[in-house]
């Protein structure tokens, strides 16, 4: 069996950005996420595919933020549109 590179590292994009705990996205949130998306099943910007991902409409600049875990600060989008919300693009 092949050998990874020497230069795979698995956890090497967790390190620079943090696990998802110390990102904010804690079983607190996730809960609320899944909340969210069971009364708002439909993405609320396409209209037209199922709520699959739970965006936060203005970021959130830290755990102590407010806005973190703000049901007003929610919106369910299907995951085309959530990447192109999170990436840019059209």
């Amino acid at each position: 069996m092949p050998k990874a590179p020497r230069t795979f590292r698995p956890n090497a994009i967790e390190q620079l950005r943090g696990t998802r705990t110390q990102r904010g996205y804690c079983n607190r949130w996730l809960r609320l996420a899944e909340a969210y998306r069971a009364e708002h099943p439909v993405c609320e910007q396409c209209r037209d595919a199922v709520a699959t991902d739970t965006d936060h409409v203005i970021p959130f600049r830290g755990l102590n933020d407010p806005l973190r875990l703000s049901w007003s600060n929610l919106r369910a989008l299907c995951r085309p549109c959530h990447q192109r919300k999170t990436h840019g693009g059209n």
